[in-house]
């Protein structure tokens, strides 16, 4: 049974001797077909057989009707991947679901097993489509990182793009990534703890070369060597009192309403002596910090790291609350971005704001 059903992707190679090679990986006896086989026999023979039917030799460049994406991408929430028959798919961050065309079949190369519609793809491992199968894989977190290996095709929807508005504070210096080899090292799927919303904060504020310099003592007893300095210099500038008993609550994950607070400290609306926290959303709305969407959003969600980056880069064109300037322009008049480099990452985002 399992040999049947790896083998229903078989078709999409479109070719002959991928379909002997194919069958030599099992036996009567022994019907499964090993990892390995999958990995060094099958996956360089599949892709070929792809790239032929995709690029026929009489034709230049890509089929629109039916790109080959080889590498791994970044998606947004409610994004549909059309992944046609042969099709190999890894879901390496973030959530997705599967619904197939009328009879199709999505297979889990990595075990044999099929995944029903409706049923979210395991991260890291291969699914394979089945033949005579157009399946439909929807973006169900607000990011996802997926590699899509074969003809497939992307509806693009209009919900907010953090992948968009990362690249935009990283083209201005503003975000750095985490080192992680996939989706651009953003990992805008994880959950931030308090210093690394810290850490991120203090750069949004152009101020990590200030805070790395900063020679004021740490208070907090359970913040790391390499965070040191951050969290001292957060302190010294009223940023934050940490969590009480002399400690940041370095490991502790941040809540949004705990990084609303910080960017309303920046930005003069709030300050240090304002610990009841269960007002601050509101206050952020009431300041024009967060729209009504927004408010709602934030009220109902677990923070990511996505959605730090969405209260970041919208605080950048709020107007500061002692003058009638925004922190772009603040951050523009010392120097720490141009205001073309600030134009020219506004243009990366082009989906509306809650």
């Amino acid at each position: 049974m399992k040999k049947r059903l790896i083998a229903l992707g078989l078709a999409a190679a479109l070719c002959a001797s991928v379909v002997t090679a194919w069958a030599t990986g099992g036996s009567a006896g022994d019907p499964l077909i090993s990892l390995s086989y999958l990995k060094n026999i099958y996956k360089p023979q599949m892709t070929q057989a792809l790239q032929n039917a995709l690029y026929p030799a009489t034709t230049a460049g890509r089929r629109s009707e039916a790109q080959i994406t080889m590498d791994q991408q970044r998606y947004k929430q409610d994004d549909v991947i059309q992944a046609s028959t042969g099709c190999e798919v890894i879901v390496l961050a973030g959530n997705v679901s599967a619904s197939f065309s009328s009879g199709g079949v999505l297979v889990n190369a990595t075990d044999g097993t099929e995944i029903a519609a409706g049923k979210s793809l395991t991260p890291n491992a291969r699914y394979v489509v089945g033949e005579d199968t157009l399946c439909a894989l929807t973006i169900v977190s607000p990011t996802a990182v997926v590699s899509v290996n074969g003809a497939a095709t992307l509806s693009v929807s209009t919900t907010p793009d953090y992948n968009a508005m990362a690249k935009a504070l990283q083209s201005l210096s503003l975000l750095k990534g985490t080192g992680s080899g996939y989706g651009e090292g953003f990992d805008l799927e994880l959950r931030p703890s308090r210093i690394e919303a810290m850490i991120l904060f203090i750069r949004l504020l152009g101020e990590e070369d200030a805070a790395l310099a900063c020679t004021a003592k740490n208070p907090f007893s359970d913040v790391p060597a390499w965070a040191d300095r951050y969290a001292a210099y957060a302190y010294q500038q009223g940023y934050s009192n940490g969590v009480g008993d002399g400690k940041f609550g370095t490991a502790l994950m941040i809540s949004p309403q705990e990084y609303v607070e910080f960017i309303l400290r920046a930005l003069g609306y709030s300050s240090t002596s304002h610990t009841d926290l269960s007002t601050t959303l509101n206050d952020a709305r009431t300041a024009g910090v967060l729209t009504s969407g927004e408010y709602n959003s934030l009220r109902s969600t677990t923070l990511l790291r996505a959605h730090l980056v969405y209260i970041s880069y919208y605080a950048l064109s709020t107007p500061m609350a002692s003058e009638n300037s925004t922190l772009a322009d603040q951050l523009i008049r010392d120097s720490v971005f141009t205001a073309s480099a600030f134009d020219n990452a506004q243009k990366l985002v082009t989906t509306p704001r809650l």
